[in-house]
């Protein structure tokens, strides 16, 4: 079928629209199964989303250009997170342990302050060259000038737990086949619609600009 005639399909967009959502979240989780390629696959996958209303582009190879452009970078930035979420993890449960009262709420505020920033900082990458410790920064002023629309996100990013906790048995038995086929993708693109007017604001200060470096 010649493109005009999918153009002017509705059905055929729509059905397009779900396969490209679909390859997406594969590619995402068959690249993120080492774990340690978690956030090259995600910055992949932020990339690919980017480009799915433009049909010219090809999502694999936008996919892969920018798992292999942004690898290194990448990964340390993964190394990073989980290095901060092993010590808040550990002084929570140091704190706990010792009955200290106040300073687990304190915690549990920096852990979700800590999970925003993971949230948002790889399609940070995805979008901008920059350095690590730029990267970081920009990703926790994001989050800090933006806090009502990083809440829907959290929201967001936890749905299929809020779902899974309402209903386990139905979600279990329904809707958990639908999640593992369609939600990665649709996290990419949903979460990549509510960072849009977060980043144009970003982009209007000259920290965008900022920090480049050859690691991206």
């Amino acid at each position: 079928m010649e493109p005009e005639t999918r153009k002017g399909n509705p059905l055929l967009r729509v059905l397009e629209a779900i396969a490209d959502i679909a390859i997406v979240g594969i590619l995402w989780a068959l690249c993120s199964l080492p774990v340690i390629t978690l956030g090259a696959a995600t910055v992949g996958a932020y990339r690919a989303g980017g480009v799915l209303s433009e049909p010219k582009h090809s999502l694999s190879r936008e996919f892969f250009r920018a798992f292999r452009e942004n690898f290194r970078q990448a990964t340390a930035m993964e190394l990073l997170l989980l290095a901060g979420g092993g010590i808040l993890w550990l002084d929570l449960r140091i704190l706990k342990a010792l009955k200290v009262s106040g300073v687990s709420v304190v915690l549990i505020v920096l852990a979700a302050v800590w999970y925003l920033i993971a949230l948002v900082v790889f399609p940070l990458m995805s979008r901008y060259d920059n350095t690590l410790s730029h990267h970081l920064r920009n990703a926790a002023a994001m989050v800090l000038l933006n806090l009502p629309r990083c809440a829907l996100l959290l929201a967001f990013s936890a749905l299929p737990v809020l779902l899974f906790a309402l209903n386990p048995q139905m979600f279990l038995n329904f809707a958990l086949p639908i999640v593992l086929a369609f939600w990665p993708g649709c996290y990419f693109l949903g979460s990549g619609h509510l960072m849009k007017k977060m980043f144009l604001r970003f982009e209007r200060t000259p920290a965008a600009g900022e920090g480049k470096d050859d690691l991206s």
